[in-house]
């Protein structure tokens, strides 16, 4: 799915996906990278307009020193041909923010270069205490999770339109079951980044427990 030359498709399908997500691109690696979308999730999340960013390169945007770190990590994500994750400062002009970064590459057959990644916002200063790096590394699952999560729905989704009647009920209640796992894997996210523990005087449910009610909702043979 992010790797269809199709920008039309590429952008629906990053628009599919709850975490923040954006894409950058280049004709080949002797070019500049310009960032090709910004996911509605993103906009929510950083409150920066995509047209901000899109049809702009890291050199448009970010100060000097922070745009050649952009460049230096998608370059070397490119090269080791695997996803890469990483924690930076970003300054789009409201102050510099902590981020949480996975990008993917992405080598188009007729040369062009793309990274996929996602960023999410960590909401106080991330240090180096065990418990942090253990909610880091939810907060980044999640993120991959979430990614391959949107590629399944956008397959099922093709199939069904060419599906007959019968397999397409079947492939309804699959889509549903990927969007109930969608939203719980949200949940982790979400509270893998709150800065206070919630109130166990009324706890609310465990990620993993509305995982385990969601799949009792649809069972295998029920599929």
């Amino acid at each position: 799915m992010y790797t269809t030359p199709d920008l039309k498709e590429l952008r629906f399908a990053l628009d599919s996906s709850q975490v923040p997500m954006f894409a950058a691109e280049r004709p080949s690696s002797r070019d500049p990278f310009e960032f090709i979308h910004v996911n509605r999730a993103n906009v929510a999340e950083s409150g920066i307009e995509a047209r901000m960013l899109v049809g702009k390169t890291p050199d448009d945007v970010l100060p000097p020193p922070q745009a050649r770190a952009v460049i230096s990590r998608y370059d070397d994500c490119l090269r080791r041909r695997q996803p890469l994750r990483y924690v930076e400062h970003i300054d789009l002009g409201r102050g510099p923010r902590l981020w949480s970064v996975t990008i993917q590459p992405v080598h188009g057959a007729a040369g062009w270069e793309r990274i996929v990644g996602s960023a999410i916002e960590l909401p106080r200063e991330h240090d180096t205490h065990h418990l942090e790096r253990a909610l880091d590394d939810v907060r980044f699952l999640s993120a991959q999770a979430d990614m391959q999560m949107a590629q399944l729905q956008h397959g099922l989704d093709i199939l069904r339109d060419d599906a007959d009647p019968a397999l397409a009920d079947r492939l309804d209640r699959l889509i549903r079951l990927c969007r109930g796992l969608e939203r719980s894997v949200a949940d982790l996210r979400d509270a893998s980044s709150a800065s206070e523990l919630p109130d166990t005087s009324s706890p609310a449910p465990t990620s993993h427990s509305m995982t385990v009610r969601v799949l009792a909702e649809a069972s295998v043979r029920d599929i």
